[in-house]
């Protein structure tokens, strides 16, 4: 009797451990709902998105939320932001974006200016786009993010890309971006950038443009194998800027042929070479000395040798259509800045880049050689020119209009 009454009170002891069991699992799970329901506000969620979107998209987090963006895994980390101590208000961490109440106004909040410069960039892009497409009825297939490849156009133009191009394309593999750069158009600070980024001991406001433009290191797009340069233009970004071709064209004149300092400052094969053929092949009866110094090239003189078509094959860097320089029918370019937009559109690819931790602000341009040819001044120097020339003139300059989505100035003709 005593082993069946010892057989059965162990059975009740199991018994007993195995409910004890069952009841302590269902009320840890009780409670761990009840932890997470109450603090559902504090809990992180993650997300997962492609591209520039990580920005626009940690901006729109749930009121009162900050996101943490991970440019590399594709992710964001949306999440409460820290509270400050001693106060009652939010202290987002560090590579977090805070993003305002519902309350603020719409036009001020980072998300709005970020999600209509996202826009912008589409409208850009898309402009291109259409106007490759009617002028080619292809395109290239490294599409950036802002466009999705038409099934039934062209799959490759790597292998076509100019030499041109491939020298104006600076590259970025640490950073996995690229830019192409087109000279009158901000590129001496883009290059400083890019220094800096290449070797952060530098302090980017001292890099002369001297050093930018001839002393960079930087490499470029021709330094690479086909097979290089194709990967790098399906997986890098890539982007370039660029601004009103007739304000360039006066920019141009008046920077480096007007200029005399700049222009004698220049090296003897760059524009001074260009200098010495304008005054020889267009001034009536030059002398010889003016001849060999191609100094005080005038507008006539210059607008004589632009409006030739025969002069356009072999047109210098700083006066060549853009189109032609950055190819954006063959590269698909994710974000096309402009110079009369310049500050917003670097805050915004710098964002999106990633490199507002790195670089804190953009450099300034006392180093640079501005010309501020706005339309107004572009427009009193077209004044002096006849219309037959200004039609000429557009029909060289027509498809950077269209393609970059430039009015033609009611002063042309």
């Amino acid at each position: 009797m005593s082993t069946v009454a010892g057989v059965v009170l162990r059975q009740k002891c199991y018994c007993l451990c195995l409910a004890g069991w069952v009841v302590g699992f269902v009320v840890l799970c009780v409670f761990h709902l009840h932890v997470q329901d109450s603090n559902v506000e504090t809990h992180r969620y993650k997300h997962t998105f492609d591209d520039e979107e990580l920005l626009l998209m940690s901006l729109e987090a749930t009121e009162g939320m900050t996101a943490t963006i991970d440019h590399f895994n594709g992710t964001v980390y949306s999440g409460p932001s820290k509270q400050d101590a001693n106060s009652n208000h939010s202290v987002p961490r560090r590579g977090e974006i805070e993003v305002p109440s519902s309350q603020a106004n719409q036009q001020n909040t980072t998300l709005y200016r970020f999600k209509l410069w996202k826009e912008i960039q589409q409208r850009r892009v898309k402009t291109i786009r259409d106007v490759c497409l009617k002028q080619h009825g292809e395109l290239s297939s490294n599409q950036g993010t802002l466009g999705k490849p038409h099934p039934q156009l062209s799959t490759n133009h790597t292998s076509t890309l100019t030499l041109r191009t491939l020298r104006h394309i600076f590259v970025s593999d640490k950073h996995r971006f690229m830019y192409c750069y087109i000279p009158k158009v901000g590129c001496s600070n883009w290059k400083r950038v890019m220094m800096f980024l290449k070797n952060n001991q530098l302090n980017i406001d001292d890099i002369s443009s001297r050093e930018a433009h001839s002393q960079n290191g930087l490499k470029t797009l021709r330094n690479f194998s086909p097979k290089e340069r194709a990967w790098r233009l399906r997986t890098y970004k890539k982007f370039m800027f660029v601004r009103n071709p007739v304000s360039r064209i006066v920019s141009v004149y008046r920077n480096k042929f007007e200029n005399l300092e700049v222009y004698r400052d220049a090296p003897l094969y760059g524009i001074r070479r260009y200098g010495k053929y304008i005054v020889k092949k267009y001034r009536r009866n030059a002398t010889l000395s003016e001849v060999q110094t191609g100094e005080n090239v005038t507008w006539s003189e210059w607008i004589a040798y632009l409006t030739n078509q025969a002069e356009e094959s072999n047109f210098g860097d700083h006066w060549m259509q853009m189109s032609k320089i950055c190819s954006p029918c063959d590269v698909s370019y994710d974000f096309i800045g402009k110079l009369e937009t310049f500050s917003d559109d670097a805050d915004y690819i710098m964002n999106v880049l990633n490199l507002t931790d790195v670089i804190v602000n953009f450099p300034g341009r006392e180093n640079s050689h501005p010309t501020n040819s706005s339309i107004d001044v572009a427009k009193s120097y077209f004044e002096q020119v006849s219309k037959r020339k200004r039609r000429a003139l557009w029909n060289i300059y027509k498809l950077d209009f269209q393609m970059l989505g430039y009015e033609k100035p009611d002063f042309l003709f």
